[in-house]
């Protein structure tokens, strides 16, 4: 990994003059995201590293250059971190550009000019989290604390602010076998579908008409034909519907 690269950008990125307290943050992001991608942390490697600390060499010790707990920096040996990363795995390509090593897919250009849902999309197909846009981990387990939207606050990347909700395919259905039940009605004895009619007059303009009218209690409005409104004498906008069940219809004025 490019340490120095990657940190460069990471302190670029603020809007104020990196700390440690920020470098100790990065640095810690950067282990667990090694963790997680493959990289193992050398527990071998870590206790001999502390058991048996890097000694100055006799010349200095005989000379008296070299003083335990002294600031003499030029004369001690160099530091040796208790922590290394050892059997690193070789970084996959960019899900988006297919560059090899891959790099931050917030630091891609062709993601960045992808439309909003292609990104969404491209996170959930590659299990990229939603939140730090680091792949091995989903949004609701991201121990990330910098990840906000800065759009809405919202817990996802800016870059994926205002995409549709994604569902990552499940492998696990893949391959499998999956019994379909089906119900079917029997087409024997059919019957009719009765509706409520009910008979009634209708008067108006001193003119009374007896006819029939038919009660729909899922209708949003009162219908009338062409030929009762012209025995009324009702005037108004006239419309063609089609009347009529589920079974058949009939066009009428």
């Amino acid at each position: 990994i490019n340490l120095q690269t990657d940190w460069g950008k990471y302190a670029y990125g603020l809007d104020r003059m990196a700390t440690l307290k920020d470098f100790d943050k990065w640095i810690d992001r950067v282990l667990s995201a090694e963790e997680l991608r493959g990289g193992k942390l050398s527990s071998s490697n870590a206790m001999n590293a502390v058991k048996n600390p890097v000694q100055p060499s006799n010349s200095n010790r005989q000379l008296g250059s070299y003083t335990p707990g002294s600031s003499n920096y030029n004369n001690r040996g160099p530091t040796v971190l208790a922590g290394s990363l050892s059997n690193v795995t070789t970084l996959s390509d960019c899900p988006a550009c297919k560059e090899s090593p891959a790099h931050r897919l917030e630091m891609c250009n062709v993601f960045k000019r992808m439309l909003v849902n292609a990104r969404a999309s491209l996170c959930a197909t590659n299990n990229h989290c939603f939140k730090c846009l680091v792949r091995g981990h989903y949004g609701r387990k991201c121990n990330s604390t910098e990840s906000k939207c800065k759009e809405c606050q919202g817990p996802h990347h800016s870059l994926l602010h205002g995409a549709e909700r994604q569902f990552p395919s499940s492998s696990r259905n893949q391959g499998k076998n999956h019994t379909i039940l089906m119900v079917k009605a029997p087409t024997a004895n059919i019957r009719p579908v009765l509706l409520a009619i009910v008979k009634l007059v209708v008067e108006m303009n001193n003119s009374a008409q007896t006819t029939f009218a038919i009660l729909d209690q899922g209708s949003e409005a009162t219908l009338i034909s062409r030929k009762l409104a012209n025995l009324l004498k009702l005037k108004g906008p006239s419309a063609s519907i089609c009347f009529g069940s589920f079974n058949n219809s009939v066009l009428m004025d």
